[in-house]
């Protein structure tokens, strides 16, 4: 579920900034016109924490262009509009953005740690019972 939300997230920041520029998901469609994104989670791992879970969620937005220079100008871009991505429980930033452009296809790499917190009904200790007697 954490991992729909973080997805759908970063899929919406990239179309609120780019709005004509189609974004595709799990599959890229042949044919596929340029420019355009496809999103992808690559990493997601959840890790047990004292107090709740920790979600490591790594995200590739890949953005197709022919042009060199648009990809250089867009990597800066790209994550200025995923750097804060907004939660239905609140605001995560991203801990690390960095990109890569691999065979025309501009890679925008980016970390995300969401945490959540256990809300637990038991109390973490009882109250104790005091028994009291005088002495005889």
């Amino acid at each position: 579920m954490v991992l729909e939300h973080v997805m759908r997230s970063v899929t919406a920041a990239l179309d609120e900034r780019f709005p004509d520029i189609p974004i595709y998901g799990d599959e890229i469609i042949q044919g596929l016109q340029e420019p355009a994104f496809h999103v992808k989670a690559i990493v997601a791992e959840l890790v047990r924490q004292m107090d709740g879970h920790a979600y490591y969620i790594t995200s590739d937005i890949r953005y197709f262009d022919r042009s060199a220079r648009s990809r250089r100008e867009m990597a800066d871009q790209i994550g200025s509009a995923v750097e804060r991505i907004t939660l239905p429980w609140g605001s995560v930033w991203a801990e690390r953005i960095r990109s890569e452009d691999v065979d025309q296809v501009l890679h925008v790499i980016v970390d995300y740690v969401v945490r959540v917190v256990a809300v637990r009904d038991d109390p973490y200790m009882m109250r104790l019972k005091e028994a009291t007697s005088i002495g005889e």
